[in-house]
């Protein structure tokens, strides 16, 4: 009998032992955990937001401008016409890389110490005089091809694009922009020649834009110097002081 009773006191103490030992081990568990669950969690690290890249932006004005001519072209029907308007947006397309190469230089110039900000400003200007006229290009574009869909007509398609044609280059180039002084270069007259009416109802947002013009006027073509009378997007017969006023500049071109 005493062995009995001496194996099941050795039992006892040997689960109060193993009791002990897991309730020690549950509580530093419990010690450990407490401390990271009552810890808040923090704040997510927001890094500031990049400054907007104006140069970036007036490339992208820019291939925004050629994307929307080439998918209103390839939306034209005739061949002919669609061949046609074509010539219009190879040409856009074509002055792309140097649209970026200047956005390069103006980036590079903007960065460097000792900055020329003369410089800085003028291929700026440069660049959204730039953007400005492939969009007045687009959106002469666009208004060609829906009259061409309300009313073929290719021999006026043909007119157009010829006008179009004669703005060509639409950026200058980069000699013009760092050899004259400013105010030395001849004015652009594409977005003033859209205001007047020539190229349709075009909305330009420039402020030497919104005084009056007469209907009729010509618009330089920036490649040759020539007056270059655009063509009328109205039905609605000028009146014989228009025509005669407007005869001048059509004669010198």
């Amino acid at each position: 009998m005493d062995g009995i009773w001496v194996q099941v006191l050795v039992a006892l103490i040997a689960g109060a032992c193993g009791a002990g030992v897991m309730l020690a081990v549950v509580c530093a568990r419990r010690v450990i955990t407490a401390p990271a669950a009552a810890s808040p969690a923090a704040p997510p690290v927001l890094s500031p937001s990049p400054l907007p890249d104006k140069w970036l932006h007036e490339v992208q004005r820019c291939e925004q401008a050629v994307y929307r001519a080439a998918r209103a072209v390839d939306a034209v029907s005739s061949t002919q016409a669609r061949h046609q308007l074509q010539t219009v947006v190879r040409r856009m397309d074509a002055e792309l890389p140097n649209i970026r190469a200047l956005s390069e230089v103006g980036r590079g110039l903007a960065g460097s110490e000792p900055r020329d900000d003369a410089v800085v400003r003028r291929v700026q200007s440069q660049l959204d005089d730039a953007a400005t006229r492939f969009s007045m290009i687009t959106d002469h574009v666009l208004e060609t091809v829906v009259e061409l869909v309300a009313a073929p007509d290719l021999s006026r398609v043909h007119e157009q694009v010829t006008v179009l044609r004669e703005q060509f280059p639409l950026l200058r180039p980069m000699s013009a922009v760092f050899g004259p002084k400013p105010g030395s270069a001849p004015a652009r007259a594409l977005a003033r020649a859209a205001c007047e009416g020539q190229l349709g109802p075009v909305v330009c947002r420039h402020q030497s834009c919104t005084s009056a013009a007469t209907p009729g006027a010509a618009t330089s073509s920036p490649s040759s110097g020539r007056a270059v009378a655009l063509p009328r997007r109205s039905s609605t017969v000028a009146p014989a002081s228009v025509a005669s006023a407007s005869a001048p500049a059509t004669s010198h071109s």
